[in-house]
């Protein structure tokens, strides 16, 4: 919000030291609290409507072909999930830039 207010105002606000490193410890806990809660899927423990737990590397490629690929879309609706494969990339690709941009704007040039 202030952000957007400086640069309304034509403000130029300096980021110093305590700011980045606030900002950082914001950045990294919330990628910590993200991983956490969507790897707990993937601990021994947690089974799902009482499947059995399968080892770590069958999970993953399972998590790599359904979302990553897209598989089980594409196949029941081939056009539609085509189509919705495309936005799901698309997504990750703009995701990989901005987080690109976050850096070169923490980190500068």
């Amino acid at each position: 919000m202030i952000a957007m207010i400086a640069i309304a105002f034509g403000v130029i606000i300096p980021f110093g030291g305590l700011s980045r490193a606030i900002f950082c410890a914001l950045c990294l806990g919330a990628v910590w609290l993200s991983c956490r809660l969507s790897i707990s899927g993937f601990l021994p423990f947690h089974q799902t409507l009482g499947s059995p737990a399968r080892p770590h590397p069958q999970r993953l490629w399972r998590v790599f072909v359904e979302v990553i690929l897209q598989y089980r879309v594409v196949r029941d609706r081939p056009l539609v999930g085509i189509l919705h494969a495309a936005v799901v990339w698309g997504f990750l690709v703009f995701a990989w830039v901005s987080a690109e941009h976050l850096f070169l704007g923490v980190w500068g040039p």
